[in-house]
């Protein structure tokens, strides 16, 4: 696929929604096992899992319009619904139009623990809660700008930041920093106090 549709803003946007994975195959000399589960023939080549690894199906079309098309059909049908944008700027532009606060979850390495994090944020028990929030995710990656923004050091566990972005610096200031795993109750009750505190 060309650089210019994986930069294109409409597929930024639209992969903001499932959790994107580069693997380098090195033209089938690493990560053989990969490449052999997938039948991987030639590179690149963007193929669509659940979040067990099962394939649902591969990138159709080459062109952004398509691939946001398949991106958005694959997404509506295989998550709960919940949107994340894919980085800060466009976050706390949307939170402040929309007078809410920001819920950051950078994705750490450790893929249980950050598997179990995004299933306590997509609970269905926290709905409501998600409401008061413009969601935003990103895997951690020291050279990215709001990792270096955020301080994120440390890319092996997952983190969640609740952010307000009206205030002066909300990178010195967050109102929440959890770092780790966390099921839905603990979540919830630890966003509960951050909103209770507000009032």
């Amino acid at each position: 696929m060309s650089a210019g549709a994986f930069s294109d803003d409409k597929v930024v946007a639209a992969a903001a929604k499932i959790e994107c994975v580069l693997v380098d195959c090195n033209w089938g000399q690493a990560h053989k096992d990969l490449s052999d589960k997938y039948k991987i023939r030639g590179y690149p080549t963007v193929v669509f899992t659940d979040s067990d690894g099962k394939q649902i199906e591969l990138m159709t079309d080459r062109t952004a319009a398509a691939l946001v098309k398949q991106i958005t059909t694959i997404a509506d049908k295989h998550t709960k619904g919940v949107t994340y944008l894919p980085s800060w700027e466009k976050a706390s532009e949307a939170a402040k139009k929309e007078q809410k606060l920001v819920l950051y979850f950078f994705v750490g390495s450790d893929k249980d623990e950050s598997a179990a994090l995004k299933a306590a944020i997509e609970d269905d028990s926290l709905e409501k809660l998600r409401e008061s929030f413009v969601l935003v995710r990103m895997k951690v990656d020291p050279d990215a700008a709001d990792c270096k923004r955020f301080e994120i050091l440390d890319g092996t566990s997952p983190l969640l930041l609740i952010l307000d972005p009206a205030a002066e610096k909300p990178e010195e200031k967050p109102l929440m920093r959890v770092t780790g795993k966390r099921d839905a109750e603990q979540l919830k009750q630890m966003i509960e106090t951050v909103l209770e505190a507000r009032k």
